[in-house]
């Protein structure tokens, strides 16, 4: 009980929690949003990066169980209507999926993550605990809008990430961290990176931001899936032949070919056939050959990786080079 000269008023404990998600508007749009939730109550922000022009609007709405309904208040007259299933993943995430907007055609999702919660004493919830606009969770780490392109790197490619960070309290540095180490960091709100050419297959990346008040934001990472650049048609041919007392055993190797002027990326690998091995079609530049089998032999090439040169031409060209094995 609470008195006051104007008589009694009742108020009560909430637990007021504080999350903070990244959002995917389905549409090329993504972001985040900002919830504080009292109770069943819901208030904070989103921050969306548009393809036409970047958008933050103040969010209420409530959270009953599994259900999110949430209005999306574009000015003082109009909103968008949002509802969203929430599942527990974790003791502090839970992922959303769901529907918005006019008759409810945008599909948008996200994943959600526990920032502290407490106790407060509230005579009216959605009053009392409605942030500013311009400042909805102050101990929230940056929100960051990054991308990475191409979308579909190849080997051949070099991945430019950029990102932009924004905070209350301002933003003190954005670092890129690919595959478990920084590549660049900025001491300011909006950074760009190059990596150089990345190897075939799944690449880890993520941004780390962090705010003027120390506040760092979720490590949220993405995932680069570099595919095998094709290879244009040369005119070289690297072949060559297994010598030494143990070259009947070379039919169980192969040689394979990075480059060119690289060690980094695969080109082809030949067999041991008859004796023998042949790569076609190769372009001009230097190669590193590696000769190595899955079996389990003690006998092996000398040496077991050797760098060709294929040279400039206007015709055909043959580089030989021969491994002896023992």
């Amino acid at each position: 009980l609470v008195c006051g000269f104007g008589g009694s008023v009742f108020a009560k404990s909430v637990s007021q929690q504080e999350w903070q998600c990244n959002v995917d508007l389905h549409q090329g749009d993504r972001g985040v949003l900002f919830l504080i939730r009292a109770g069943s109550k819901i208030s904070g922000g989103i921050k969306i990066a548009s393809n036409t022009a970047p958008m933050n609007h103040r969010i209420t709405g409530s959270w009953v169980g599994s259900s999110l309904k949430l209005k999306r208040l574009l000015s003082n007259d109009v909103d968008y209507a949002m509802v969203a299933i929430m599942q527990r993943t974790d003791k502090k995430i839970v992922q959303l999926g769901g529907r918005y907007g006019l008759n409810y055609k945008g599909v948008w999702s996200g994943e959600c993550r526990f920032i502290s919660e407490k106790k407060i004493q509230v005579t009216d919830p959605v009053r009392n605990t409605e942030p500013k606009p311009d400042r909805p969770i102050t101990n929230a780490g940056p929100s960051t809008n990054v991308k990475a392109l191409p979308y579909k790197p190849t080997t051949k490619d070099r991945i430019k990430f950029s990102a932009t960070a924004s905070h209350p309290d301002g933003v003190r540095s954005i670092s890129f961290v690919l595959d478990g180490r920084v590549i660049k960091t900025c001491r300011r709100s909006r950074c760009n990176a190059t990596s150089p050419p990345l190897s075939p297959g799944k690449h880890i990346w993520r941004v780390d931001a962090v705010s003027k008040s120390g506040y760092r934001n979720p490590k949220y990472t993405s995932e680069l899936i570099v595919k095998m650049a094709s290879q244009l048609k040369g005119q070289c041919t690297i072949k060559g032949k297994a010598t030494g007392r143990s070259s009947d055993i070379a039919r169980i190797f192969s040689v394979s070919a990075y480059g060119p002027n690289n060690d980094r990326l695969f080109v082809k690998s030949s067999r041991f056939k008859d004796g023998r091995f042949e790569l076609k079609n190769l372009q001009p530049g230097n190669y590193k050959l590696f000769v190595d089998t899955r079996a389990d032999t003690p006998i092996g090439a000398h040496p077991s990786q050797a760098t060709v040169r294929c040279r400039r031409s206007n015709g055909a060209v043959r580089v030989h080079k021969d491994f002896e094995f023992r």
